[in-house]
């Protein structure tokens, strides 16, 4: 089963597991799974922030879960941090719990860097004790507490998996990616603020689901750092995507009147290598060419 099936992340995974031929059950609640996937999989809408629709809905031959069902606002009222905790925390719960109960053997649950709070520097590993410093952040970690939680007392086993920032097609438009990407194709000026130092981790979306993947054939337990492995600059990123995207019209044009942010680290993912076995297949330069060819062919 996967949650979240209709998201990014899911529509990937699916696709992915299809071509294997898995037997899967995709759930989604306001978002509408893809017509491609609804004559080979069971489709149901599911709501993790009620009992009862799991127990109504779920099916009781479920060997696995995926769990990529997430809330995420930047918002920060009362009615968006109460859902980010209803999904991301207490929704997660939940979940674990029917999944005790049906007899799950495997659990691998979708978490966030957003964990280790914002305020780092350098190279980031699972040994770095998370600060989260956002309300979304706190609801993952929460859900990643609970996992373990049900490791601990050995009735699943579960395992969380920290991804970095993925990019993809499909991914949230207002981004900076996909809004470089579009700047570019449009031949328009690329607005980078401050000096464009901010650095961040970006794993291709095809290198995620890999992740997910050999975490459900693992028996390992605990949390993983889902990232490249190498940190790049805002600036260093407009200029690789005005090469693969642009026709050379477009421009980087740096806006110091406007402060940038200068966050300044990147993950370790030497663990997950190790024990997962996962590894990066695709350079930023090499997903960005996957990326261009996927939506230049639709």
């Amino acid at each position: 089963m996967i949650t979240g099936a209709a998201g990014f992340i899911g529509t990937h995974l699916t696709r992915y597991l299809l071509e294997k031929n898995y037997d899967l059950v995709l759930t989604c609640h306001k978002k509408k799974i893809s017509r491609e996937f609804k004559n080979y999989a069971t489709c149901i809408s599911l709501d993790l922030t009620r009992k009862e629709s799991l127990e109504r809905k779920t099916p009781t031959d479920i060997g696995a879960v995926f769990h990529l069902a997430n809330f995420v606002s930047n918002s920060v009222s009362w009615e968006t941090v109460r859902e980010s905790f209803e999904i991301n925390a207490f929704g997660t719960l939940r979940l674990l719990c029917h999944c005790r109960n049906l007899g799950v053997r495997r659990f691998v649950s979708s978490s966030s860097i957003s964990v280790y709070g914002a305020h780092r520097q350098g190279r980031i590993s699972e040994r770095h004790s998370p600060e989260p410093d956002t309300y979304y952040g706190m609801s993952k970690f929460m859900g990643e507490l609970f996992c373990e939680r049900f490791n601990t007392l050995n009735t699943l086993s579960a395992v969380s998996l920290r991804y970095s920032s993925v990019y993809g097609v499909g991914q949230k438009p207002d981004t900076v990616l996909p809004l470089f990407i579009n700047k570019t194709l449009k031949d328009k000026e690329m607005e980078i603020y401050g000096k464009g130092k901010k650095i961040q981790d970006f794993v291709y979306v095809k290198d995620v689901v890999e992740a997910n993947y050999r975490a459900f054939h693992s028996n390992e337990r605990g949390s993983f750092n889902i990232a490249s492995g190498k940190g790049t600059n805002i600036v260093d990123l407009a200029h690789l995507i005005k090469d693969i995207f642009s026709s050379g019209r477009s421009r980087v044009v740096l806006n110091s009147e406007k402060p940038g942010d200068n966050t300044d680290y990147y993950f370790d993912i030497s663990k997950a290598k190790k024990k997962l076995g996962y590894d990066v297949n695709y350079s930023l330069r090499k997903g960005l060419m996957d990326y261009r060819g996927l939506i230049t062919n639709t």
